[in-house]
């Protein structure tokens, strides 16, 4: 399924709970510019659905350099694929 960027709101609005299973956190480590694709169940599983996400940003680290906090981050949403062909049968 490709994933769309999408709109929530305001950045320092969006919540964990805000989250639905088809979005996906992108997101982009500063100091290396390593990206990374967080699901949601990730993030429910390691903070509080209440937490607003900017909260959230301060507890990650790239794994890639030794940066730590403020990672830049967009959210997509996985959306249905168009024009799907239904079989038809005939008789």
């Amino acid at each position: 399924m490709p994933l769309n960027p999408v709109s929530l709101g305001f950045k320092f609005q969006i919540r964990v709970e805000d989250l639905t299973p088809r979005d996906m956190l992108m997101v982009t480590c500063p100091g290396c510019s390593a990206s990374y694709k967080v699901a949601t169940y990730q993030l429910y599983m390691r903070f509080e659905p209440f937490m607003p996400l900017i909260e959230a940003e301060k507890h990650m680290k790239c794994r890639r350099c030794p940066y730590k906090g403020e990672m830049r981050w967009a959210v997509f949403r996985a959306s249905p694929t168009v024009g799907l062909v239904r079989a038809t049968t005939r008789l």
